[in-house]
Parts: C-alpha cells; structure tokens; sequence
C-alpha cells in the first residue's frame, strides 16, 4: 500500500469491517467506520465522511461506548472547522450539533 493511497486504505477498512460484523463485534465495527470516515475527510470526499462518521456515532450510541462517541463527534468536529457552511445545516439536520 503507498502512502496517500486511500483506495488502498479503504479496501482494508472494508475488509475489517466484514470481518468485525461477522463476528459481531459492535465496537470493532464502530472503530472501523469512524476510521473509514477519517480517510474520506482527508481525501476530501466531505458527503462520504459526513455519513460514516455519523454512522461510527450511531454505533457508539447503541453499544454506550463512550469513546467512540467523543472519537466521532471530533472528526464531525473537525470536518466543521474544515468545511465549514457545507457541513453545518447537515450536522444541525442529523441532530448532532457541534
């Protein structure tokens, strides 16, 4: 894998992924899509990594794993600062306000 090769990247994260959901390992999964998302954002595909880290948070809500919880609202956080005006109506719209 080269560096900068988010394609790469995320062919790993996917298969991860299937791996952590075959085995149900919610928390596994959480780590996964919050991680996915984190390749988008600096890939700058904002709709992609608006929509990972948001299910990364979900999946954090429903296994009460607080640190991934804090995790994802920080990369929400950060793609805010980021992008700026495109992002928050989305964030406000999803219920998570930042």
């Amino acid at each position: 894998m080269d560096s900068g090769d988010s394609s790469a990247a995320l062919d790993a994260i996917e298969k991860a992924l299937k791996i952590a959901k075959h085995q149900k390992y919610m928390d596994y999964q959480g780590h996964a899509l919050k991680l996915e998302a984190d390749v988008h954002r600096l890939a700058y595909d904002f709709p992609a990594a608006l929509q990972h880290y948001q299910e990364a948070l979900k999946n954090a809500e429903d296994v009460g794993y607080r640190l991934l919880q804090v995790e994802a609202l920080l990369g929400l956080a950060n793609s805010t600062r980021v992008w700026g005006t495109w992002l928050a109506p989305r964030l406000m719209a999803c219920g998570h306000c930042i």
